[in-house]
């Protein structure tokens, strides 16, 4: 999934900020049952800010764990990572001059979850000046 903007013909879009935010919480439980039986909660997010096809940024977020269960009286095994529900873009002083083609876009490349992307910016008027 993307979302993209695409500035018109003699405008300028300057980056503020750029984000994306997990909005799924993964499993509230994740329990492994019978002998040896492996159990997975995934909720992660790979995505990538792109200028003009361009990738200048990517964000992971989101978290996955594992779990293992033994036979009575012997241990099980787990195992997890976790990243930052909320990532923002490094886009600082990133513009595109637009030309009604050109694009932003955040797309998503990896989904396992389900998150909101936001873009945050300005436009200037940036056409030519007139012919004395």
């Amino acid at each position: 999934n993307t979302i993209e903007y695409v500035p018109a013909s003699g405008k300028t879009f300057y980056f503020h900020e750029a984000t994306i935010v997990m909005v799924t919480n993964p499993s509230a439980t994740s329990t492994a049952g019978g002998v040896g039986t492996a159990s997975t909660s995934i909720d992660q997010i790979v995505a990538d800010l792109k200028i003009d096809s361009t990738v200048y940024d990517t964000a992971k977020i989101g978290m996955a764990t594992s779990a293992n269960s033994s036979q009575a009286g012997s241990s099980g095994s787990g195992s997890g990572f976790g990243l930052d529900g909320k990532c923002k873009f490094n886009c600082k002083g990133l513009t595109l001059v637009g030309n009604s083609a050109k694009k932003i876009e955040i797309e998503n490349v990896l989904d396992s979850g389900s998150a909101r992307a936001t873009l945050i910016g300005w436009i200037e008027d940036t056409g030519t000046s007139p012919q004395v």
